[in-house]
């Protein structure tokens, strides 16, 4: 099949021939201790050497983010095997992936993942970006392997982390060093942004949570009070340094924190929606506190992005709807500089 891939000569090409050659690529002793996205790059590169060597093959240039989404899938297999069996897996063991992954059958995949927007886009295209409709499944600690399927498969038809990780993008963006615009200025283009994102994305997935002004601003209160806490090191260049994984793993924040402040019913009301409604549980907290055993990550000379980059899970473009934010940001800059 290697030969038979490298000379361009397996007619039909189809997705299982497709996974076959990612799955060899990433077992492939060379290719272990390289990053995901350093792999994507080679094996990429392969697929598009074949097609230009296979007639029936389009010439197209493979996508940067379904090639490593793909990827993804396929090494999360590899782990949970390697886990279940106690030996990393061979060559010939291709088709037991898809007794851990059986999903990797279906090429719709990406579908369940990747609103159309951002998948058809030039981002997507040319740069890995994580999925918009739900969030990615992490490899599993060794002591949940058992329960992996079934984990796996109640994984949340919606990805948890948008809104956090859109105020932190937020926070992170009006506490650039030397910013001296109002913290109003940024919050306003940004929920404005994220509203016409929102009623863009339901358009076509209703599985896209309605728009909520109490939601936004809690969680960009959430982040501003934790990441706020790191002006007073005296080094605010470690905020623009962290990613938003390491940000969950300094302050521990979840996507369900709201539960600590507000009653599901308030949380989810149409008023909620409308304007910001405090909460009626507790006040929402002026500081979060790093936890203390990863205080030292939030400095720049700790801070240490490689394990999340080389597992795929740090893209390398934000969300669209981050984009959008920066790109209304940018256009409202145009208005001040003055006509040539």
């Amino acid at each position: 099949f290697w030969d038979a891939f490298h000379t361009g000569s397996i007619f039909p090409w189809r997705h299982r021939g497709y996974l076959r050659a990612a799955y060899i690529t990433l077992v492939d002793p060379a290719n272990r201790d390289d990053g995901l996205l350093e792999v994507a790059t080679k094996f990429a590169a392969d697929v598009n050497s074949f097609k230009q060597r296979n007639f029936n093959s389009k010439p197209q240039p493979e996508s940067r983010t379904l090639t490593v989404f793909w990827l993804y899938h396929v090494k999360l297999a590899i782990t949970v095997m390697h886990a279940d069996q106690w030996q990393y897996p061979q060559l010939e063991e291709f088709e037991r992936v898809f007794h851990y992954v059986p999903e990797l059958v279906d090429d719709t995949l990406p579908s369940l993942y990747y609103s159309r927007d951002c998948l058809t886009s030039e981002y997507a295209e040319n740069f890995w970006m994580l999925p918009d409709l739900r969030s990615l499944f992490e490899p599993p600690p060794q002591e949940v392997l058992p329960r992996f399927r079934e984990q796996f498969t109640k994984k949340n038809s919606e990805d948890p982390d948008r809104l956090l990780r859109f105020a932190f993008a937020v926070v992170q963006r009006y506490l650039r060093p030397g910013e001296t615009r109002l913290r109003s200025w940024f919050i306003n283009l940004a929920f404005s942004s994220l509203e016409r994102h929102t009623l863009r994305q339901r358009t076509t997935h209703p599985i896209v949570p309605r728009y909520s002004v109490t939601q936004s601003y809690f969680y960009l209160q959430l982040a501003h009070a934790a990441l706020s806490q790191l002006l007073a090191t005296g080094e605010p260049e470690s905020i623009q340094a962290m990613s938003f994984p390491l940000f969950k793993e300094t302050f521990h924040i979840s996507p369900s924190a709201w539960r600590t402040y507000y009653s599901p019913e308030l949380w989810d009301s149409l008023k909620a929606r409308a304007a910001f409604v405090p909460p009626d549980l507790r006040p929402l907290p002026d500081t979060v506190p790093p936890i203390s055993d990863t205080i030292d990550t939030a400095t720049p000379s700790s801070v240490s992005n490689e394990p999340l980059r080389k597992q795929g899970l740090l893209p390398e473009l934000p969300p669209l709807e981050v984009l959008h934010f920066h790109q209304a940001v940018l256009l409202e800059e145009a208005k001040t500089i003055p006509p040539t």
